[in-house]
């Protein structure tokens, strides 16, 4: 049994995890990390730099689905396109959780 018993609870969920770009200290300590992370969930997590993105999304992706900032993606650069979502009031989803939230701990309280 795996100590934190998290294997047991959550077996293969992961198909592949990419970490792009990412900063060398964090590069660093996975690969200091790695021996210690079971091998199946080991070989499914990749640090891509932007030199090897091209090479190693190609395999997995249609570069074409890929946003632009993603060395040699092809998608629009914007993940977001709804000009009107961008300009949405997001303080205002966070009212709605806030209030939904003190709505539930006024049930549970009884």
């Amino acid at each position: 049994m795996h100590p934190l018993g998290i294997q047991n609870h959550y077996v293969e969920r992961l198909h592949k995890l990419y970490f792009y770009n990412a900063p060398t200290l964090f590069v660093t300590t996975w690969k200091l990390l790695a021996p210690f992370v079971d091998p199946v969930t080991r070989a499914k997590v990749e640090c891509v730099a932007p030199s090897q993105a091209q090479d190693c999304f190609s395999r997995s992706f249609n570069m074409d689905q890929l946003p632009g900032f993603v060395e040699g993606g092809t998608g629009p650069t914007m993940l977001i396109t709804d000009v009107d979502l961008c300009r949405s009031d997001s303080l205002g989803d966070v009212k709605l959780l806030t209030a939904k939230a003190q709505q539930l701990q006024g049930l549970q309280a009884g």
